[in-house]
């Protein structure tokens, strides 16, 4: 009596006759096109099927910040800016994918799945090498969300040109040495007659923090700007950013790269 080969048994052989090894082998085919066929009718649109609890919920998407101002940026940085996005619904959300349109712009993303009431950061790299003057990029985020499955998120400023109200005592922030816990720049109020009061924004990263000695600053004024390592960055180089708001008659914004190397303890 020929052997037959049971997928149950993980790779033994069992004995039967040749009738029951056509026969599971084409209920096998007949599974797999089954499912094959049903996974197509389910996912046609290009989104994995939506995920729900127990009482048949659907995710909702909030981002209540779709626009961020870099205002005005070095060339050859790195700046970042994090949305928040949040799950409103009643029902599981799925990020299924995050899309810049750019080459210069990268989004990477730690949870896709969040249950109701959670949230998670989209953090925003923008690389400003190869692009001068204004810019405007956009990031798309799709979602299981049955109403707003698409958000657009958008990232801009100008590039490569000097700020009014504003002058920053240097164009990068560099911890490059293990011993290096602090860094600190000069900002200074270069009109001849208009008092500049000074914010910074809030950072995308929670290892770094960013105090100003002084936010009122009179004509040819300067504060300083103190950067500090809360807690040990990523292993290997790293990039991030600080938005210095200035407000006269006018507002604008001024943003200054952070780079520097994490190294194990």
């Amino acid at each position: 009596m020929p052997k037959t080969y049971d997928y149950a048994l993980n790779g033994r052989f069992a004995s039967g006759d040749g009738f029951r090894r056509r026969s599971s082998a084409k209920a096998i085919v007949g599974v797999a096109l089954f499912a094959v066929l049903f996974g197509f009718s389910m996912g046609g649109s290009g989104l994995a099927e939506q995920p729900k609890n127990s009482k048949g919920g659907q995710g909702k998407i909030e981002i209540a910040e779709t626009v961020f101002d870099f205002g005005y940026m070095p060339q050859k940085g790195i700046f970042a800016h994090a949305f928040i996005a949040k799950n409103v619904g009643d029902g599981v959300l799925n990020i299924v994918k995050i899309s810049p349109t750019c080459g210069c712009t990268t989004v990477p993303l730690k949870q896709a799945f969040l249950n109701p009431g959670e949230q998670v950061e989209i953090k925003v790299n923008f690389d400003t090498k190869n692009i001068p003057g204004k810019v405007v990029k956009k990031i798309n985020v799709l979602s299981n969300d049955p109403v707003n499955g698409l958000c657009e998120l958008y990232v801009k400023g100008i590039v490569g040109r000097e700020p009014q109200l504003a002058v920053v005592g240097g164009p990068t922030v560099r911890f490059n040495k293990i011993d290096i816990k602090q860094r600190e720049l000069t900002i200074t109020n270069p009109t001849a007659k208009k008092r500049i009061s000074l914010s910074v924004l809030p950072l995308a990263h929670d290892f770094l923090s960013v105090s100003l000695s002084g936010t009122d600053l009179g004509p040819g004024e300067t504060a300083t700007l103190t950067f500090s390592l809360v807690k040990d960055p990523p292993l290997g180089e790293y990039t991030s950013s600080i938005t210095v708001e200035c407000a006269a008659d006018s507002t604008e914004r001024i943003s200054i790269p952070i780079t520097g190397i994490g190294y194990a303890r």
